[in-house]
């Protein structure tokens, strides 16, 4: 019996048959981009097998079964992302108790997120939207949140600081009013946070000195007052005219900028040089994606990129602005050219301390990780991975490690 339907990537038209709901042993159904219309047949949620769909970057439309959490008991992945589905999300999908990644941003979706959901503690990637409810705090699990462009209003809920986990958090591009939480200040996981253009009000709370860990904060373009807690916590992007910021992060052409701040000197420097200065400071850096530093251009590829760029710092121990890397050698063309025999030679030696007979097996695992932060900061954004996909390779990657060490 098939186990295994998989089609996406094969500009595939027309309607999802009612009768793929018939493959009761069916375990995955991948159908991502292609041009798929029309609704998502009922039966599909009533195979009780199967554990993993993704239907992202199709043009299929219409409500969600309300029966999506009753039939199909053993769905552990949702991707039904960037899509034309509407109407709101069933508080039946709370029933789905394996449930870790749900991927529902893109689409169409209006009300409120179902307070059932936070039922779900096993979920580790959540993406959709709607408001924000206080049991939003009890995904326990969860690495990822994603409420990015979507109509979410009201304030961020202070039980957002109890997802001790979470490494990146995405509220940006909606309509959040009130504060930030001081219980923000909990999480100290997290690497990304970006809660830019909203209506967030007030200063931004000393409690996030405590977080350590992140390299991107995003606050921009909200009504926030202008103290900032420390040379940490530096804004970025888009413009100034909805801002009030600080003039020493503001480019002369009216554009705020872009990183945290990794050592005093190169805060001095950006408050000193010309805006085409601060472009190319940043584009040589290396941790800002090109599209962002040339033309100003922000997406969260650009994020995924500077991600990529962390990885291959980490595990090299190189950074991208090491004196080694002069005329058309940098950190990304270092890493290409020594990928296939010389690996070995890059990484970090401090990580290849395991015996001979594992060291091939742990190589093949370096190679993996490098060869997915070498699609993260690929060229064209538009080939570069979501950071759904990244989270979820580099999980897969830690399952394999911790089977085996």
């Amino acid at each position: 019996m098939l186990q295994v339907l998989a089609l996406g990537f094969n500009k595939l038209q027309g309607v999802i048959p009612d009768e793929i709901g018939n493959l009761q042993e069916l375990l995955k159904l991948k159908l991502d981009f292609n041009n798929f219309g029309g609704s998502i047949p009922i039966g599909v949620f009533n195979i009780s097998t199967l554990a993993s769909i993704s239907l992202t970057q199709n043009y299929i439309s219409g409500n969600l079964p309300s029966t999506i959490g009753n039939g199909s008991p053993n769905l552990e992945r949702i991707f039904l992302d960037a899509n034309n589905i509407d109407g709101v999300l069933p508080s039946s999908i709370s029933n789905l108790s394996k449930l870790t990644i749900l991927e529902l941003s893109a689409i169409e979706l209006t009300g409120s997120i179902p307070d059932s959901l936070g039922n779900l503690r096993l979920v580790e990637i959540l993406s959709l939207q709607g408001s924000l409810p206080p049991e939003v705090g009890k995904h326990k699990a969860a690495i990822l949140l994603d409420l990015s462009w979507n109509q979410i209003s009201g304030n961020i809920p202070s039980t957002l600081g109890s997802l001790q986990g979470l490494i990146q958090l995405y509220l940006a591009h909606n309509k959040i009013e009130g504060s930030i939480p001081e219980t923000m200040g909990n999480l100290l996981n997290l690497e990304v946070l970006d809660m830019s253009s909203n209506m967030i009000s007030g200063v931004i709370p000393k409690s996030l000195e405590a977080l350590k860990q992140l390299y991107s904060f995003n606050v921009s373009c909200n009504r926030l007052h202008e103290e900032i807690p420390n040379e940490e916590l530096l804004l970025i992007s888009l413009t100034s005219l909805l801002c009030q910021m600080k003039d020493c992060v503001a480019l002369t052409n009216g554009m705020i900028v872009a990183v945290k701040v990794f050592n005093v000197q190169l805060e001095e420097l950006l408050t000193k040089e010309e805006s085409i200065a601060h472009t190319k400071t940043f584009a040589t850096i290396g941790y800002i994606a090109l599209e962002y530093g040339l033309e100003g251009l922000i997406s969260k590829r650009s994020d995924v990129y500077s991600y990529g760029i962390l990885l291959l710092e980490t595990f090299t121990k190189k950074k991208p602005n090491d004196e080694m890397f002069t005329g058309d050698l940098d950190l990304r063309s270092w890493v290409h050219s020594s990928l296939a025999d010389k690996l070995d030679e890059i990484i970090d030696a401090g990580l290849l301390t395991v015996d001979e007979e594992n060291s091939i097996e742990m190589l093949q695992h370096m190679s993996s990780i490098m060869e997915l932060a070498m699609n993260c900061i690929a060229k064209s954004p538009v080939e570069r991975m979501n950071m759904t996909g990244v989270v979820a390779a580099l999980e897969k990657i830690k399952q394999q490690l911790s089977s085996r060490y």
